[in-house]
């Protein structure tokens, strides 16, 4: 059943980790009769004019978001993703950058507290729990069952049915533990999941590549023993069969 679309996907925008250029993801998503694809670089939308009228031209309907950097008030970072439903949601999801950028900034990193999600107003956006990368994937890699439960309950008494687990499968050592907690607490409190990867780049060969504009961010050696390897080769466009 080939109905699969990707919703974490970073593009040339995503200055530090993305080299995918906005033409490319129109054409691979036209090409693999895609129906839709969305955009979620990370911390800004500095890409959605490009992209979304890229997209139109090849008959694809673009989804408007942005993966995101959380803090929580015990000081636990993650990232979530943020789907715009709507012009509504796209103005609100706006907002929230813009705030994180003016009144949160340290340095050259940007963050939004858990609080301006959970406690204020955010309507017409649809919440990815972060997969891997979330405060719920951390937790659970952690072995902090507990605690990943209540943050789950948490985010679903907010969000209802607009927030949704991911369920991811890439190179991670934790990734089979994540998974199946996470189906586990979907399960336990009705949450709707979602399956996605997180693309990078566009073919399996550009990998290298990827690394290098990585190393160039970060200030790093590509050839470093020490320097943390934060992405794996498997983080490229996967056609919907692929998945």
């Amino acid at each position: 059943m080939q109905n699969f679309i990707h919703l974490r996907l970073h593009s040339e925008f995503s200055i530090t980790d993305g080299i995918l250029r906005i033409s490319d993801i129109a054409n691979n998503v036209a090409t693999d009769n895609m129906v839709a694809v969305a955009l979620t670089d990370l911390n800004n939308m500095f890409g959605f004019v490009k992209f979304y009228t890229a997209c139109l031209k090849k008959g694809v309907k673009p989804i408007l978001g942005a993966e995101l950097n959380v803090m929580s008030a015990d000081k636990l970072d993650y990232r979530i993703i943020i789907l715009a439903k709507n012009n509504n949601g796209f103005k609100n999801l706006n907002t929230l950058i813009t705030r994180a950028y003016t009144e949160n900034k340290v340095l050259d990193s940007v963050c939004l507290k858990e609080e301006w999600l959970l406690n204020d107003g955010l309507d017409d956006v649809i919440i990815l729990s972060g997969g891997l990368f979330g405060d719920i994937g951390q937790l659970l890699a952690k072995g902090r069952l507990a605690e990943a439960n209540t943050k789950a309950e948490q985010w679903q008494a907010k969000f209802a049915d607009n927030y949704y687990i991911e369920l991811q499968r890439i190179t991670h050592n934790a990734t089979n533990l994540v998974i199946k907690e996470s189906v586990a607490i979907a399960s336990r409190f009705g949450i709707p999941v979602v399956a996605t990867h997180p693309v990078q780049f566009a073919r399996a060969d550009d990998f290298e590549a990827h690394e290098v504009r990585v190393c160039i961010a970060n200030g790093e050696a590509l050839d470093d023993e020490r320097r943390v390897a934060r992405f794996s080769n498997d983080q490229f466009f996967h056609s919907q069969a692929d998945m």
